[in-house]
């Protein structure tokens, strides 16, 4: 694996469109090499041209996580540490291929993820709307106004409740602070029975998944997600303050 980190000021940069320095890491010969990129070229053609396989981030715009996409480069999410530290860390981790291929990259998230000093798999989240706090009640139909969420943990195979009160009776608003509670909670995908246009933009730019159309109970639609029965969302199918 040869993974890239976007420096700025001895740290890791706040930002990945605006990097122009990069610490490449071989794992393979435990050596790095310090690269820039010039204005012409794209951070994603950058990143091929050097062979990278994989980049750390801590933010990026949708635009640059589609096209490392659709190039096949690995991400890995990390606060703003020091090179330094980041390189110790790499260099004492066996990643390759196999370890993101099975935590899910096609989710266009941070696959991996550097927390407390280590690096682990960045577990998927599924997001329910609920009509009760617990896994056989009633999907919620609504999203900005769901009662709360169920979400399933596919890592540990756990479900856990999410509360939506401070949302169920707001005059306005109640999409997007809805959105933002899933976010916080790590979320990857989010199914339910309606969402409306404010919470999709939101989610979207996120590159949270959306399902629509699921009735029955919170495990019945979890279960009907799995076998592929669910119709991925590409647009709000509601108007504003449903």
């Amino acid at each position: 694996m040869k993974i890239a980190i976007p420096v700025f000021n001895e740290r890791l940069s706040p930002l990945l469109d605006t990097a122009y320095t990069f610490v490449v890491y071989s794992q393979k010969k435990r050596e790095s090499a310090i690269l820039t990129r010039t204005n012409d070229c794209s951070v994603s053609r950058f990143l091929q041209m050097h062979g990278c396989n994989a980049v750390v981030y801590s933010r990026m715009s949708r635009d640059v996580a589609d096209m490392l996409y659709g190039a096949g480069i690995f991400i890995i999410s990390s606060g703003p540490f020091r090179i330094d530290k980041l390189l110790d860390l790499l260099s004492g981790s066996c990643l390759n291929a196999d370890t993101f291929l099975k935590s899910g990259c096609c989710r266009r998230r941070g696959v991996c993820v550097i927390k407390d000093g280590i690096i682990k798999e960045n577990c998927m989240k599924i997001a329910l709307t609920a009509t009760g706090e617990t896994s056989d009640c009633e999907v919620d139909q609504r999203f900005g106004r769901a009662k709360g969420f169920m979400i399933f943990d596919e890592d540990s195979g756990n479900w856990s409740y999410l509360g939506n009160s401070q949302n169920y009776n707001a005059p306005q608003g109640a999409g997007i602070q809805a959105a933002g509670t899933v976010l916080d909670a790590g979320v990857s995908v989010l199914i339910s029975g309606h969402v409306g246009p404010k919470a999709f933009s939101v989610l979207k730019a996120a590159d949270v998944t959306m399902y629509t159309g699921a009735e029955g109970t919170v495990e019945n639609a979890l279960q009907m997600y799995r076998d592929g029965k669910l119709v991925l969302a590409s647009e709000a199918d509601v108007e504003g303050h449903w």
